[in-house]
């Protein structure tokens, strides 16, 4: 492709594919962007993340990943982390993330799960682990 920017290694320059003497493009007859086939379909339409979702937009989306990384820690470790999460969700949300309200929920629902599975967790380790020293 004519607009591939090469970088050269040792020297660290930029450079087109297009200024290089002696390299020759195929032609096609409509223009074509490989990395996005699908952009002459929607004209106007920006490219987008080849690799599906999870790239943060914004200082907020990360504040909202790293609330669900909490939910999950307090479900399997430590309800605290889901508090820490809740806290989290509030900052993505101040700082325009629309993924917060997300992150909030999730680790309201951890809390609720790990709240409803402590009773279990007590019966259970009073009847099969509670040797003690």
């Amino acid at each position: 492709m004519p607009n591939t920017i090469l970088i050269d290694s040792q020297m660290g320059t930029h450079t087109t594919a297009s200024q290089i003497a002696g390299l020759t493009f195929g032609v096609t007859s409509a223009p074509y962007n490989a990395a996005y086939p699908n952009q002459a379909q929607y004209p106007g339409a920006q490219p987008t993340n080849m690799m599906g979702g999870g790239m943060a937009q914004n200082e907020g989306d990360k504040y909202a990943g790293y609330a669900k990384w909490m939910a999950a820690a307090g479900l399997l470790c430590c309800p605290v982390f889901s508090l820490i999460g809740i806290g989290m969700g509030i900052a993505a949300i101040q700082k325009g993330s629309p993924k917060g309200r997300g992150a909030i929920i999730t680790c309201v629902i951890t809390l609720i799960a790990f709240a409803l599975m402590y009773p279990l967790m007590m019966y259970l380790l009073q009847q099969f682990g509670g040797g003690g020293i």
